[in-house]
């Protein structure tokens, strides 16, 4: 079988498993990828793959270098074992679908092993960034968003789906739905107030919360684009360097880990896993410090 078809049909079955549009969208951004590099060795049929070739591929991944052919940041730097693992990953999932579709009789990626990685830093904003990053919108909308985004630490997908209809702004709460299902998030008073000042100047025909304010596509939900380039004009305007909306929910799950639990941070950023959400605890020697300070038994 073709490999772009054997890839349409792995991206099909993952949609009738109800997986997100954003997940079903990175497993084919990265199995493309491997796709391509498949093709320039000559290989167009997923019968025709071994392991010494995913063996190929696998050490051109770490040779590789960051941000190759992209529209807006220049090259620099090796690619993380995060993105590493997670195309081993994916590969791994497409083969083994080979295989329970009858396309193969073995995988040829189950000897793909991820990497091994030291404790993995989140890249946060600081609140001081976080801060400077609200004083420096320009409209309502701008400033609406970035406060939601820090009050319930938000995927970019689950605030640019957001609909009029599923907050509710007397309770400070609104429905979203991201890659692990519908959930409820809480924001605060100040939020909310400026959400309603937002829709003061919301245009009229649309439902999504959150729209464009101009362009061909006036008055429509704003993508994920939309919302990194608000984002990185605000931060150029603030003089901030980090600024993508994930750096934010990095921020918002720091603090709850800090300050509450880890059950409670993974409720609030809707991890279905909660080894997911320990990546924000001890994050740095100063915290884990201040804790061993501040529960000492040893102090008389």
């Amino acid at each position: 079988m073709q490999l772009q078809k054997a890839l349409a049909n792995f991206l099909q079955s993952l949609e009738g498993t109800g997986r997100s549009p954003a997940t079903i969208a990175t497993y084919k951004w990265r199995l493309t990828i491997l796709v391509k590099f498949l093709n320039q060795k000559g290989i167009e049929c997923v019968e025709g793959v071994t392991p010494e070739i995913l063996d190929c591929w696998a050490v051109a991944m770490h040779r590789a270098t960051r941000y190759e052919k992209h529209p807006y940041r220049s090259p620099g730097g090796m690619l993380s074992p995060e993105t590493i693992n997670g195309r081993l990953r994916d590969a791994r999932a497409w083969f083994r679908f080979c295989v329970r579709r009858g396309y193969i009789a073995t995988s040829p990626a189950d000897h793909l092993r991820p990497i091994r990685r030291r404790g993995r830093q989140v890249k946060a904003m600081t609140k001081k960034q976080l801060h400077r990053l609200i004083s420096a919108t320009t409209n309502a909308r701008d400033k609406a968003i970035i406060m939601f985004l820090a009050d319930t630490g938000c995927r970019a997908g689950e605030v640019c789906n957001l609909t009029i209809e599923e907050t509710d702004l007397p309770n400070r709460c609104a429905l979203v739905d991201g890659k692990t299902g519908p959930r409820r998030v809480y924001f605060t008073t100040e939020t909310a107030a400026a959400v309603l000042e937002w829709l003061t100047h919301h245009p009229t025909g649309t439902g999504a919360l959150f729209t464009t304010l101009s362009g061909p596509r006036f008055a429509q939900a704003i993508t994920t684009d939309t919302l990194y380039l608000m984002l990185r004009r605000a931060a150029r305007r603030a003089g901030v360097n980090r600024f993508n909306p994930h750096s934010i929910r990095h921020l918002v799950g720091q603090i709850w880990a800090d300050q509450t639990n880890l059950e409670l941070t993974r409720q609030k950023l809707g991890h279905q896993d909660i080894a997911t959400t320990a990546i924000y605890a001890n994050q740095d020697d100063s915290r884990l410090i201040a804790a061993t300070d501040r529960l000492s038994l040893s102090k008389l």
